[in-house]
């Protein structure tokens, strides 16, 4: 693995708490231009083996209400893209 970009789109006044790394080598892009509520993830793991099956998982926890949690799969060097509204 070479490395592992997320972005996230998050709603309009929102802001990153908390990350949890890997230890690889990671970026992060975080911009608040979603609606109320929507939060869009965008995952991409740079290997040089290509085809290997990856999978990404998103969490928000928001300060009132339900966790939600999701998860997308599929191959190294690809966009995984996911979307929550807790």
């Amino acid at each position: 693995m070479q490395q592992i970009a997320y972005t996230v789109h998050a709603p309009v006044g929102t802001s990153v708490v908390s990350v949890t790394s890997l230890g690889v080598r990671e970026t992060l892009s975080f911009l608040a231009d979603n609606t109320s509520n929507v939060y869009d993830t965008v995952t991409r793991v740079d290997a040089t083996t290509k085809d290997a099956a990856v999978t990404t998982t998103t969490t928000v926890i928001p300060l009132v209400g339900v966790p939600a949690t999701a998860s997308a799969t599929g191959a190294t060097n690809e966009n995984l893209r996911l979307s929550l509204a807790p």
